[in-house]
């Protein structure tokens, strides 16, 4: 996770130093020839507020408040993937953005603002973000995952993020090359997903954060337009183009969707006589939550990537338990162990993924699209209790005891999806998609021997043993996205 964190730094800071080299080297696509300008632009370029505002921050401040009862569940998956983990950069990813935008203007790379003008409407948001997170955190008083101080809820380190790749985007993204955009967002993420892998924000601070900083973005450049008009405009490399699905493909999209397992069962040879010949997991519906971008060189081909994370019910059932009609465990386990029901915590699956990304556009507006993806997941550990009525009599009657425990280990995975998408705009479309994902999970498996437990009257653990958890998942949902 570390190296995967530090290697997508790395790659974002590249992106924004190869980004003008890029846009020389892009070749035109057969559908579209764009008008070569000078190296340095001079001539106006006018912004209404439809063309402008990108709207994206709705849709990720919503998808924040929808899983907020779900906070705890995501967290699960941090703490069991890397609870220890430690790391200030995001302290100053944060920023990198906003910098590249002052330092390229300074130095003559002309992107859509003068100088003056640029700092103007970045004053602005700015202002804007910090009065809206600041009255939020203080008024909302929400403990932070680390439990140091009640200022949790919002991210103010992730709406600064996104309203400075915002920035960059408007700046440089939409008027020299689309890798500014690609480059400021990956940092934008970047710092969020540290956020949370520090334990300093729940998922929900960080997506609410992001969206306020990307609203605040677009309140600010839309101020600036009404006060100053058309002055102090360049009309870049690309400010021409309209942001439609033939000519420009590329897209950032926040996804969010229900998930579909397929039932699996789990062989433990060891252990038949406590839970038949094979032990089935059960998968509820699950949440996902997606990140997904990609670079199209033409209308047609681009390769991207997808960061994603999902969070699912789990319940186990063997042929030697007893049931009622509705499936809920009755009687002993084995007839060994007093149990009233089985408890969980829910399966986490985070992966990353890059891959290849097609797209067939029937008009400007509307386009289908596939992708092959294939990259690493990880699965969070599954703890399973039995849980009992505890003995009044007996202070020291526990009520549970863990019985089941899965060591998870990193997988590789190919994911293969299907997408709808319509523009909404010249900035916002709007993505519906079904994924297809076949997991091979493998996990060091531990099981609680009744048989030894009763007779040395002392938890007693099995011997860890690999065993795969092979299973379908399945997921739909929809996605609102940045064109350009």
């Amino acid at each position: 996770m570390k190296r995967f964190v530090k290697e997508v730094i790395v790659l974002s800071l590249a992106l924004l130093v190869l980004a003008e080299s890029a846009v020389a080297q892009r070749r035109d696509t057969t559908t579209f020839k764009m008008e070569k300008w000078q190296t340095i632009p001079r001539y106006p370029a006018h912004y209404t507020f439809k063309k402008d505002f990108t709207w994206l921050g709705f849709p990720l401040i919503a998808a924040g408040f929808i899983v907020k009862g779900q906070k705890k569940d995501f967290r699960d998956i941090r703490n069991e993937m890397e609870p220890l983990y430690k790391n200030e950069v995001d302290n100053y990813t944060q920023f990198i953005p906003m910098a590249a935008t002052w330092g390229m203007n300074v130095f003559g790379y002309k992107g859509r603002s003068k100088f003056g003008r640029m700092i103007v409407s970045q004053a602005i948001s700015s202002g804007v973000m910090a009065g809206i997170v600041n009255a939020m955190k203080y008024s909302i008083k929400e403990m932070r995952p680390d439990g140091s101080t009640q200022n949790s809820f919002p991210s103010g380190h992730t709406a600064t993020a996104f309203m400075a790749a915002t920035f960059l985007h408007k700046e440089y993204g939409l008027t020299r090359s689309p890798w500014f955009s690609v480059a400021g967002y990956s940092l934008a993420t970047t710092t969020g997903v540290m956020r949370v892998l520090n334990n300093r924000h729940w998922i929900s601070d960080v997506l609410v954060g992001a969206g306020i900083g990307v609203l605040s973005a677009d309140l600010g450049y839309a101020i600036g337009n009404w006060i100053y008009g058309d002055k102090g405009l360049y009309m870049g490399e690309r400010a021409d183009m309209k942001c439609d699905l033939i000519h420009n493909p590329s897209f950032l999209s926040v996804n969010m969707g229900v998930s579909a397992t397929t039932s699996t069962s789990i062989n433990i040879p060891d252990a038949s006589d406590q839970f038949g010949e094979d032990l089935r997991m059960r998968f509820g519906t699950g949440t996902s939550l997606a990140v997904e971008g990609a670079y199209f060189f033409n209308s047609y081909i681009g390769v991207g990537g997808r960061l994603k994370v999902t969070t699912t019910p789990i319940r186990i059932y063997s042929a030697e338990w007893e049931y009622d009609e509705e499936g809920n465990l009755t009687g002993n386990t084995g007839q060994l162990i007093r149990t009233d029901y089985i408890q969980s915590n829910n399966v986490g699956v985070f992966s990353a993924d890059l891959g290849l990304f097609l797209s067939y556009p029937f008009t400007r507006r509307f386009a289908v699209g596939y992708k092959l993806l294939a990259g690493n997941t990880f699965a969070s550990n599954q703890d399973f209790n039995i849980v009992w009525e505890p003995d009044p009599a007996d202070p020291d009657d526990p009520g549970e005891c863990p019985f089941i425990h899965f060591e998870s280990n990193g997988y590789f995975r190919f994911t293969s999806g299907l997408s709808a998408t319509y523009a909404l705009s010249d900035n916002l479309a709007v993505r519906l998609y079904v994924d297809t994902e076949r997991h091979n999970a493998k996990y060091d498996m531990q099981y609680l021997d009744f048989v030894e437990t009763i007779v040395q009257n002392e938890a007693v653990w099995s011997e860890p043993q690999r065993v795969e958890n092979k299973y379908w998942m399945f997921t739909a949902g929809m996605g609102l996205s940045l064109s350009f």
